[in-house]
C-alpha cells in the first residue's frame, strides 16, 4: 500500500485535504514507521513538535515474545 492508496482512501471518505503535497508527505512517512513496528503491536500516532510537525508512531504495548507450548 502506498501513500497514493492511502490518499485515495481519504477521500473516498469525504475527508478534505487543505494541502495535498503536505497529506501525501505524511502518509509516506507514516508508511515508513508503520514498516518498522510488529503485527499485534497496539501504537498511537504522535506529533513532532518541529518546524514541520512530522507524524511518528509511539509503540503503547509489544506484541507477545510467543506462546509456549503445550
Amino acid at each position: 500500500m502506498s501513500e497514493n492508496d492511502l490518499f485515495a482512501k481519504l477521500i473516498d471518505i469525504g475527508h478534505k485535504v487543505l494541502d495535498v503535497e503536505a497529506c501525501l508527505a505524511n502518509l509516506d512517512v507514516f508508511i515508513e514507521a508503520i514498516k518498522s513496528t510488529r503485527i499485534g503491536n497496539i501504537v498511537e500516532i504522535v506529533e513532532i513538535v518541529d518546524n514541520r510537525g512530522t507524524p511518528e508512531l509511539k509503540v503503547i504495548s509489544n506484541t507477545p515474545a510467543g506462546f509456549k507450548e503445550s
